[in-house]
Formats: C-alpha cells, structure tokens, sequence
C-alpha cells in the first residue's frame, strides 16, 4: 500500500506545481499587459538571455557570468564590429553616389581600352576587381538582410502576442515550404468563410430594413 500511496502523493505534487506555474504565468502576463510593448520587448529578450546563459552554462560548467576578459566578451565585441561594418556598407552601397562611382569606374576602363591595346591584362582589371566586390558585397549584404529579416520577425512577433491574433502564428519563419502552404490555404479557408458570414448577415440586415420599410408603408397605407 505504501508505493501507491506515494505514487498517488507525487501526482499531486505535480499536479500543484503545475497549477502554481499556471498561475504564476497568468499574473505574469497580466503585469506585462500593462506594460508597454518595448518594456515587454525588453523584458522577454532579458529572459532570452538568461535561458541561453543558463542552457550553455549548465553542461558541467560552473554557473558564472562571464568577465569582461573572457572570450564571450571578443566574440560580441567582433560581432558588434561586423554587424556595423555591414550595416555601413550595405547602405552605402545603394547611395546613388556608390552607383554613379561604379558607372565612373566602367566608362573610365572602357576608355582606357585602346591606350593597352585592348590587351589580357586590361580585360583582366575589369574582371578581377569586380569579381572580388561582387564575391564580399555578397557576405556583407546578406548580413544586412538577415538582421533586417530577423528584426522584423521579432517585431510581427510581439504584436502578434500583444494583439487579438494567434500566437500559434509566432516563429512560423521556421516552418517548412509544405508547412506554409498548408497554414496558408488554412488561411484562406477562413478568410472565404468570414466573407461568406459577412455576405449573410449583410443580407439578413438587407431582409430586416426592407421588412421594416413594409411594415412602415402597410401602417401608412392602413
């Protein structure tokens, strides 16, 4: 009698724990509610960083933050680096300016093509150079885009958590092509049925005044 008893004890410890953890979730998302969505934003990266930090840490290792002289710190500081790096280059890179020194750059060695005879070494200029910035534009832009691409999830993210619509559709960037297409014809099938349930109740309203303008004329005419 006494395993079943303890089995039964542990169920209903689970069983509190579970329910401290909803309620405790609940007051959490009623005192975020009167927040603002940066507060909000700021308070779920603030967890992010935590969960990471703790997730990494606990294979182990000892649980200490980071120091200013450990690796992590050259690693973001490197990071930080790029990241602004990039950010400069790709918006200078669609400035009219950039545009108007690369058509300067082409017409001036199209120009300088018979004083080297149109040799080897001249086309090879043209090719070299415009293959090396083609090849690390392409790296530095798709940084760009990528932060881009991820800060504007981020932000469809928090509105869609902070509005009336569905928090299934959070991190849905993740899913497979297959898996968008059946979500998005998911979509559509909601979308026809609220037309469809529009389209009646704007002929029932339709019905009803035309009832009502009946009844009104039939007393006028009694």
């Amino acid at each position: 009698m006494t395993a079943p008893r303890q089995e039964q004890g542990d169920l209903a410890t689970d069983a509190g724990r579970h329910a401290s953890a909803a309620a405790g979730r609940a007051e959490l998302d009623r005192a975020l509610e009167r927040r603002s969505p940066a507060e909000r934003s700021a308070f779920w990266n603030a967890v992010d960083r935590l969960y990471t930090f703790v997730e990494t840490h606990s294979q182990g290792e000892t649980m200490t933050p980071p120091t200013a002289g450990e690796p992590t710190h050259s690693k973001a500081s490197a990071s930080r680096a790029f990241t602004t790096f990039a950010g400069k280059v790709a918006k200078w890179a669609g400035h009219p300016l950039a545009f108007a020194l690369g058509s300067a750059t082409v017409v001036g060695w199209a120009v300088s093509g018979p004083f080297f005879g149109y040799s080897e070494t001249w086309q090879l200029v043209i090719n070299t150079g415009t293959t090396i910035v083609t090849f690390l534009m392409v790296f530095l832009i798709q940084n760009s885009q990528n932060r881009d691409g991820a800060a504007i999830q981020a932000k469809l993210d928090e509105l869609i958590r902070a509005s009336a619509a569905q928090n299934r559709y959070i991190g849905i960037e993740n899913l497979t092509e297959e898996e968008l297409d059946e979500l998005r014809r998911r979509c559509e099938t909601r979308a026809q049925a609220e037309r469809l349930d529009n389209a009646r109740e704007a002929a029932d309203e339709a019905e009803a005044r035309a009832r009502d303008r009946a009844k009104a004329a039939a007393e006028r005419v009694g």
